[in-house]
Parts: C-alpha cells; sequence; structure tokens
C-alpha cells in the first residue's frame, strides 16, 4: 500500500507539474500575468508568492479562528531578496495529488471569473496566436515529456532491431476457448486475455517447439475483482503442475490433484485429469487473480496439429532482415511487424535478410499465416505471423531518439484512436481507469522497478495530453477552440455565453470523474 501511494503522488505530480510548467512559461513568454501555479487541488499546504523584495511564504493547516476550526496560515515569513521585482505569483504545493493548474489574469476557467479590464497583461488583451501557444502549451509539454522519458529508458535498455533471434517451426492461434471470469462468459469488451505459450526446444542448435507443453497465463487488464476462471481447451489436458503464485510475491508451489486446498496461499485449483477443461478459484480476499500479469500453471496435453512456420528451414537464427518487399527496414516494431501484421493489404512477401558479414539471400512469396482475434482491447484484429522473434541489441546515440520519436508518434495515434472509438461505442469504457485505477497500476510498475514506473509516466503523459487538447469545455482544447472561434467570427463572445458554456463542461467532466471513481471502486 505505501508503494502504492508513494509511487502514485510521484507520478501525478511529476506530470502535472510538466503540464502546469508549459502553461506557465508559455503565459510569461506572451506577457500574461501569472496570478497562481499550483501543483495539486485545494487545500493549499505550502505557498510561496514572488514579492517585490523577497517571496511570502506560507505554510497553510487547520486552527482557530473565532472558535471555528478554519484552514489558514499557522506560520508565515518573509524571505529577502533585495533585487527582486516581485510578479505577484503564488506558487502553491496543494494537498490534492489529483490536478493542479495556472490561473491567469482575464481568462474564464474554472474559477468562473469572467471579469476582465483589457489590461495588456490578460488573456483576452492577447493576439490568437499567443492564447492558442499558451492553451497548448500544456500539452506539448507533455509530449516533450515522454519523449525524453522514451530516451531515457531506450539509452539503458536494449531494444528489438533486426536480428533473427528464433525461428520456430510450428504456429498456432488462442487455443484457450470459452473463457469464463466469474461464471459469466468473456465477451469481446471485457479486458481479458488468456493463452498458452510455447518455448523451444533448448536443445543446441535446435529451433523446433514442443506443442504437447506450454506455460498457461491470464491478463487482467483493468485488475477486476476475479474470483474464478474457467476455460475449455480443444484437446485432452493430461497435467498441470508447477504452480507459482501468492499473493505477495507471486510464487508458491501448487499440487495438480483434484479439488486439493493449498495450505498457506490463499487459492485451490479443481483440476481433473484428461479433461478439456479445468478452473481456478480464488478462495480469500486476497485476490491474486486481480494481477494484470498472471501465471497459472505448466500444462501438457495431447499432440495437436498445427501451420507449419512459411520461413521454418529458411531464415537463419541469426540473420538480419534488411528489406520487405524491397522496403529497407531496421527495426522490429517500427517497420518490421507493420508489414508482417498487414495481411489485409499484402499477401505475399519478398523477405531479403544478410547472412553472416556480406552473403544477401532473398525468399520470394512468403505467405505470412493468417490469424484473427479478439485482442486484451477488445477489438477484432487480423495479423499475419511469421514464426520468428527478434533478438534485443543496444542503440546507438541517434537510434535512441528515432526511436523515442516513433514511440510518442504511436502513442498519440493509438490514444487518439482509443478515444475516437471509446465515443463512437465502438469498444467499451470497462478498460478506462481513474485516480485509483492509475494509482493500482502505479504500485504494480513500481513494484517492478524504476523503469517500468518511467514507462507507466510516459504513457500516461501521452493520454494526459491528448485527453487535454480535446476541443470540448473546461480542457485546454476548449480554450483554443474558443480563441478560434473568436478570430473566425471577428469579436469575442459574451462572458454571459462563455459561462455558461464553462459551467456546461465542467458539470459533463465532473460527471465522467464520478462515474468512473465509482467503476474503480467497483460499485458500477
Amino acid at each position: 500500500m505505501f508503494l502504492t501511494l508513494v509511487s502514485f503522488a510521484f507520478v501525478i505530480s511529476v506530470l502535472v507539474f510538466i503540464h502546469e510548467l508549459g502553461h506557465y512559461l508559455a503565459a510569461r513568454s506572451t506577457g500574461m500575468r501569472v496570478e497562481k501555479f499550483s501543483v495539486g487541488f485545494p487545500p493549499r499546504f505550502l505557498s510561496f508568492t514572488s514579492m517585490p523584495g523577497g517571496w511570502d511564504f506560507k505554510i497553510f493547516f487547520y486552527k482557530v479562528v473565532d472558535k471555528k476550526f478554519v484552514w489558514a496560515p499557522i506560520f508565515e515569513m518573509f524571505i529577502n531578496s533585495k533585487s527582486k521585482k516581485g510578479s505577484g505569483t503564488e506558487y502553491c504545493f496543494a494537498l490534492l495529488p489529483l490536478g493542479g493548474y495556472v490561473k491567469v489574469s482575464g481568462i474564464l476557467d474554472e474559477s468562473m471569473d469572467p471579469n476582465s479590464t483589457g489590461a495588456d497583461y490578460e488573456y483576452q488583451s492577447k493576439k490568437t496566436w499567443q492564447k492558442l501557444w499558451f492553451t497548448s502549451a500544456g500539452v506539448i509539454f507533455n509530449f516533450i515529456l515522454s519523449f525524453i522519458i522514451f530516451a531515457i529508458i531506450h539509452s539503458l535498455t536494449d531494444y528489438p532491431k533486426n536480428k533473427i533471434d528464433k525461428v520456430v517451426d510450428k504456429l498456432y492461434p488462442n487455443l484457450i476457448e470459452q473463457v469464463s471470469i466469474n461464471g459469466v462468459k468473456l465477451e469481446k469488451d471485457d479486458f481479458y486475455y488468456s493463452g498458452i505459450e510455447y518455448i523451444p526446444n533448448k536443445i543446441e542448435g535446435s529451433q523446433d517447439t514442443d506443442y504437447t507443453s506450454g506455460k498457461v497465463y491470464f491478463k487482467n487488464l483493468v485488475a477486476d475483482k476475479v474470483e474464478n476462471i474457467k476455460v475449455v481447451m480443444p484437446f485432452n489436458i493430461n497435467s498441470i503442475n508447477k504452480w507459482e503464485i501468492d499473493s505477495e510475491t507471486g510464487s508458491a508451489k501448487l499440487s495438480s490433484k483434484t479439488g486439493e486446498k493449498i495450505k498457506d496461499t490463499s487459492l485451490k485449483f479443481n483440476f481433473a485429469v484428461g479433461s478439456k477443461e479445468f478452473e481456478v478459484q480464488s478462495i480469500n480476499e486476497s485476490n491474486v487473480l486481480s494481477n494484470r500479469g498472471y501465471f497459472i500453471g505448466d500444462i501438457t496435453h495431447d499432440s495437436i496439429n498445427l501451420i507449419s512456420s512459411p520461413v521454418y528451414g529458411k531464415i537463419l537464427k541469426g540473420d538480419r532482415i534488411i528489406s520487405i518487399n524491397d522496403q529497407d527496414v531496421k527495426y522490429f516494431k517500427q517497420e518490421i511487424e507493420p508489414l508482417i501484421k498487414s495481411v489485409n493489404n499484402v499477401n505475399e512477401l519478398d523477405i531479403t535478410v544478410l547472412r553472416g558479414q556480406d552473403s544477401i539471400i532473398t525468399f520470394k512469396n512468403i505467405e505470412p499465416v493468417k490469424f484473427s482475434n479478439w485482442n486484451e482491447y477488445g477489438e477484432k484484429e487480423s495479423y499475419g505471423k511469421l514464426g520468428v522473434t527478434f533478438e534485443r541489441e543496444d542503440l546507438s546515440f541517434f537510434e535512441v531518439f528515432y526511436v523515442a520519436g516513433s514511440n510518442l508518434v504511436n502513442g498519440i495515434s493509438a490514444t487518439a484512436s482509443g478515444i475516437f472509438n471509446l465515443i463512437t461505442g465502438q469498444v467499451s469504457a470497462k478498460g478506462a481507469s481513474g485516480p485509483i485505477g492509475i494509482a493500482k497500476m502505479s504500485g504494480e510498475f513500481a513494484s517492478q522497478g524504476f523503469i517500468a514506473l518511467l514507462q507507466l509516466m510516459a504513457v500516461l503523459s501521452i493520454s494526459l495530453g491528448v485527453i487535454n487538447i480535446l476541443p470540448f469545455p473546461g480542457l485546454d482544447g476548449g480554450h483554443a477552440l474558443i480563441a478560434i472561434i473568436e478570430k473566425i467570427k471577428g469579436s469575442k463572445i459574451s462572458a454571459k455565453t462563455l459561462v455558461r458554456v464553462q459551467q456546461f463542461g465542467m458539470w459533463v467532466l465532473l460527471s465522467l470523474f464520478v462515474l468512473i471513481f465509482l467503476k474503480d471502486l467497483k460499485i458500477i
């Protein structure tokens, strides 16, 4: 719990600070007067106010005033700085780490203050491009933060490029069928995913895979409370063993005896040898099945007929794929994977590999094996597979920035697409997470290490940026849209109209916040 709270506060505080710093610097660069810069929502805890000759520092807490407990300054001092002119800006650290804001003079924001004197330093007095720079700067800074984080991560970790690591002999679709969660049959919008991972034999020089044994796993994207998982497989199960999970560390051993209750763990396991069905149940409140990544156990089963890999015996371990259909490729995620997966547009591939130092070989008319399935985001997708994996390698200085930029662009595109699909009803809102969901994720990623937490921060920063740029009242994009409308219209929108629009937007956003919060609490 402590790790979850600390990691959540760290992630949110950094994201909010960077976003608001963008607004602040944009305001100062265009001559707008910044009245307040707050990280967190009220009540204030610490504040520094820029004054002529120094800083007015205050600490806030409850104290008795006129026989009433009120939130007010309990400590105040003036920090001298003789050369300081003083801008009057109050810099705050507030208690609720769920957001923040920059208040500039003459803008109608959450304060619902429509007053504007027409002074040069007010938002309403600025040119359209200056308004757009101010309203979009927070989003831009969020994207810059994501780019920097991705660059840091890829400079410290290796990355799959175009060198072949493994070539498997067979390919398989998702072999787990008729999944039921808590007694309800799995549907496309439930955001769960189960499967079997088959590992190539570890015999030296062998690329073959044993498709009678593998690892069963379960993914729970939204960390819903799961008390029971039941699945059907299209073959006879011979055994399941080596259960390595518990409520704290994710590791424990489990016998495969039918219905045995395992001591000192939070689970029991119902299993019938030779059956096509098996079932996993939680028997107390530790709820380990809610982990996003969940290894159920090792499985052995009857032999099954699978599809042969189209490149087995052709492409070898150590080869580098240098072009596909005469298109030069170097990186798996950015260039190779999209071409292999795009089976709807390309039926056959001409794949050129570099073998050794100077041997270039082209394999003509390679047809990826086509599969179709629901992914973990509730979307039906068709994709192709070759049956190869790629080695992770160190990136050069310039490659780090290329990959970081690619991740940023792909993240923005995926987030925008997801929001569009959500608004148009093409996917369920089940995967949306509020503060509690983000806090859970922060704790989970932090437990995997600081790099994993940075990865989450980069993704959330992209989400924060894309959401804020939406042209909706109460968001940065809403302010930008109003500025554009006023420019086209050639006159200001009345303060009365702006207040009503702002109130509507705030009520809608507040309602959505409450709904997502209730969803996080599993109330709805």
